[in-house]
């Protein structure tokens, strides 16, 4: 869901509902004559909200926007998504296949667009997302505050190079 007020500002809501079906061997012995038995689970429901506000600036042949947001612990996290059959039924699923992360984040981000010439393009982004509090990791641990960064800079030909 965005509201933009203008044509310089923005903001948005994301609530997403996240299904998910997952299953696994787990550990696999090649020399066994037989697969282990499957584990598997099964989530539905809210996942992590993000509220992000956001200002652009158009001008002729440039466009930049600066972005700044926050993402909430709201989805299902640790202990509380397991797995559901198999040999690992009620062992919590690894953080990357839960609906939620259990941690606050901080989100900065921006990108740059500049024209260069009638063929030639150049686009720079830059984004950071960090987490400020995180009550239990995946089988209750705490986990630390962290940071992940996320950039790219690349020159695009909007036309083909013809030999």
């Amino acid at each position: 869901m965005s509201y933009s007020p203008n044509s310089s500002w923005n903001v948005s809501l994301s609530v997403p509902y996240v299904v998910r079906t997952h299953s696994t061997y787990g550990d696999f012995d090649a020399a066994a004559e037989q697969l282990p038995e499957l584990s598997s689970s099964r989530s539905s429901s809210l996942g992590d909200v993000r509220l992000i506000g956001a200002t652009r600036d158009c001008c002729r042949h440039t466009i930049w926007e600066c972005k700044l947001g926050v993402k909430l612990p709201t989805g299902h996290y640790g202990t509380a998504v397991n797995f559901s059959g198999g040999p690992n039924a009620g062992t919590p699923l690894d953080a990357s296949l839960q609906p939620g992360t259990g941690s606050t984040d901080i989100i900065v981000g921006a990108y740059y667009f500049q024209a260069i010439s009638q063929d030639l393009d150049f686009f720079a982004k830059w984004a950071v997302s960090e987490r400020r509090q995180t009550p239990h990791g995946p089988a209750g641990q705490r986990l630390p505050a962290g940071k992940c960064n996320d950039g790219e800079l690349r020159p695009a030909l909007r036309k083909p190079i013809r030999v």
